[in-house]
């Protein structure tokens, strides 16, 4: 390790800011297949949004004042350049205290699924999940029934029409926003005992219109055509369900992690899922050797009570 040790400064040039938002502007977009989602990589509405927010939003400038805000340095450790930062602690008598980490319990839980990203209220805790031709977040919240009313028309425009249903008694909101026809978003909040499913309702983000009888379904959180709840959350980052996830190894598409993983997206991103995921397969494969060893006692066991030559 080289004991020269110099400062540094991050010091981007004009030039090659100019040129990244002049990359980002003249991009030549490929085609899409309708309908594909996420299955076949990002899609293409979600990629462009990201590169107008980068070209447009983004401020490089700032960003690169916040860091050197900060000591930084350049030295050599074994023939290669490094760039560090030399922060030192603002409590050096913390560093051997010990710290505790607990289960924060809300009183409400819940979700939004809409067209474009949704800001939330200070306060709100929130996860977003990706899902197909949609913005996914979910919800958990102190804030009751009438402050997410109060909150919803704010959240989706003044442009939306606002399909809503309240229990105030119960501690159910839910509210549908529909533009020229089209669902642009919902908001399902719900008792944290008893949280709203979602599966029904990102399957309605899929069609370009609503019919009747989805619309009048809508806020029931339930599908005009049967369809099955995923169960609790397992994996966060594709909205995969703990059914979900059980249907697919009892009907043999996925009997390993790594199947779950190729047929269902879970645990292929951030992978914090992978332990409850190995413990479903366990308890899986677990069950069905259970249920094999009691049909076989109970297929041979009569015929053995019978039979004098096996109880000889």
């Amino acid at each position: 390790m080289s004991e020269n040790i110099q400062p540094f400064r991050i010091e981007i040039r004009q030039t090659d800011v100019d040129y990244l938002h002049h990359r980002l502007a003249s991009a030549r977009w490929p085609g899409e297949l309708p309908g594909a989602g996420w299955t076949r990589g990002v899609p293409l509405g979600y990629l462009k949004e990201l590169a107008e927010h980068w070209r447009t939003q983004y401020d490089w400038r700032t960003a690169e004042a916040r860091l050197n805000s900060y000591p930084q340095f350049v030295t050599e450790i074994d023939g290669q350049r490094i760039h560090f930062l030399h922060v030192r602690s603002g409590q050096p008598d913390a560093k051997a205290t010990p710290t505790a980490i607990a289960a924060v319990a809300f009183a409400f839980r819940g979700f939004a699924v809409t067209r474009r990203p949704l800001a939330l209220p200070a306060g709100t805790w929130w996860a977003r999940v990706a899902l197909a031709q949609a913005f996914g977040l979910l919800l958990a919240s102190n804030d009751g029934v009438a402050t997410w009313r109060e909150r919803a028309r704010a959240m989706f425009g003044d442009d939306a029409e606002l399909a809503e249903l309240s229990d105030e008694r119960r501690g159910i909101y839910r509210a549908a926003a529909f533009v020229a026809g089209k669902l642009e978003g919902c908001l399902f909040i719900g008792p944290a005992e008893a949280a709203p499913q979602w599966d029904a309702v990102k399957a309605l983000f899929e069609a370009a219109t609503l019919d009747d009888a989805a619309r009048r379904v809508l806020l029931s959180g339930c599908s005009a055509d049967g369809l099955a709840s995923a169960g609790p959350i397992v994996c966060a980052c594709f909205g995969v369900g703990l059914t979900t996830i059980r249907d697919a190894f009892h009907s043999g598409a996925a009997t390993s992690v790594e199947g779950i993983g190729a047929t269902l997206r879970a645990g292929t991103n951030c992978g914090s899922c992978l332990p409850e995921l190995k413990r479903i397969v366990a308890d899986a494969v677990g069950g069905m050797a259970a249920a094999a060893t009691s049909s076989q006692v109970a297929l041979t066991s009569p015929d053995r009570a019978r039979d004098p030559a096996a109880m000889s």
